[in-house]
This record gives structure tokens, C-alpha cells and sequence, in this order.
């Protein structure tokens, strides 16, 4: 079960997040952590592929898994990325419809979002 310091301690791991973000585009050109998906719209039950980039080389990747039924999310592992910071998974639907914020992030802070949209 997720408590709420772990959810806080994901809000301020978003939060760094987007400040990384700022100063990664500001100072080193727009290399900065980066979550797509492909599609970002699909339907229940189809599979997505998601692609990690810009985090540090061989980090843990972790995920926030939304309940279909609306319990509280859960944290899981994603997986580690390689040595240029890269992870590609994939994954298969099983959220109602809706706009969903994929989120990724790992232990240091760093954190990327994108939205799944489902229909």
C-alpha cells in the first residue's frame, strides 16, 4: 500500500523534475529527462511502447501504476536504463478511458511525464 509520504516524495520528485527540465534546456541545450509514448492514444486492452531517455546511465527507473478501479497508485520498477541514460518497455492497457499522466522518475529525483490518452 502506498503511504502518503510516498506519494509526497513522488510530488517533489515531479516537481525536481520539471526544475531539472528547465535548467537542462537553459544550460546544457535540451538534453533532459524524456518520456514518449507511442501511441499516446489507444484503446483498452492494446499495448504501448514507452521510451525513457536523459536520465543517468545505468539508473533504476521507477513508475507510478494508477488502480483501474480507483485505488491508490502504486510505485513499481520499471527497469534500469542503459549506458546512455535510454529504457524501452512496453505495456498493455488496463485503465478506464481518460487522459492519464504516465509518470517515470528514479531515486535522485529526476522524473519525466507524458500523457496516455484511452479510448
Amino acid at each position: 500500500m502506498v503511504s502518503g509520504k510516498d506519494v509526497g516524495l513522488v510530488l517533489i520528485g515531479i516537481g525536481s523534475g520539471f526544475a531539472t527540465k528547465y535548467a537542462y534546456d537553459k544550460f546544457l541545450g535540451g538534453a533532459y529527462p524524456h518520456l514518449t509514448l507511442e501511441p499516446s492514444t489507444v484503446k483498452y486492452g492494446q499495448t504501448f511502447r514507452s521510451t525513457i531517455s536523459g536520465f543517468k546511465p545505468r539508473t533504476i527507473i521507477y513508475g507510478i501504476a494508477y488502480s483501474p478501479t480507483g485505488g491508490p497508485p502504486t510505485i513499481f520498477t520499471v527497469g534500469t536504463t542503459n549506458e546512455i541514460g535510454q529504457l524501452a518497455v512496453e505495456g498493455q492497457v488496463t485503465l478506464t478511458t481518460g487522459r492519464w499522466p504516465m509518470i517515470v522518475f528514479s531515486e535522485d529525483g529526476t522524473a519525466a511525464v507524458a500523457f496516455l490518452t484511452i479510448t
